[in-house]
């Protein structure tokens, strides 16, 4: 059968069909249907994670010094208070900056995690309603932000106003 290269390379051909694992469709794709490669992306995020891209200045994101593969602490900082929202969070995509020549305004920075349902609502509310900072977590120790607090001493019982 003839056909024109153009289609033909648009076409997963049958025999690399093996080079799909990993990928999810885009569409629904009948049986017997040609296989477009358009028509598969790889898994956005791996663990039941969702890529989320978070914008935010440069400075609260260790001044930009992020790469793809590093881990990092999500911290929001709110009215109410600060806390942690997300700890070890993959880092999938940040700025390439090399090459464009363009400079970017602080405000357009933004890094692409790969996060749990709960933390993507926690970093939304914390991008409309707060302040987030990312904390590189790449290669710390173990001990996570919740095993930290809940080793760190008590607070001072309140000095008596009264006496």
């Amino acid at each position: 059968i003839q056909s024109d290269p153009t289609v033909a390379a648009a076409i997963y051909p049958a025999s690399s069909l093996d080079g799909l694992a990993g990928q999810v469709a885009t569409r629904s794709i009948a049986a017997s249907e040609p296989i477009l490669r358009s028509d598969a992306r790889p898994v956005a995020a791996e663990a039941g994670r969702r890529a989320m891209s978070v914008p935010m200045p440069r400075a609260n994101a260790v001044g930009g010094d992020l790469v793809a593969g590093d881990e990092v602490d999500v911290l929001v900082v709110t009215a109410s208070g600060t806390r942690f929202v997300a700890e070890s969070v993959p880092v999938l995509a940040v700025p390439n900056e090399q090459g464009s020549g363009l400079v970017t305004a602080a405000s357009e920075w933004w890094a692409v995690l790969a996060v749990e349902d709960t933390q993507a609502l926690e970093i939304a509310d914390g991008v409309e309603n707060g302040t987030l900072y990312l904390l590189r977590s790449t290669g710390t120790p173990g001990l996570t932000v919740t095993e930290l607090a809940a080793t760190a001493p008590p607070d001072p019982p309140p000095e008596d106003a009264g006496g």
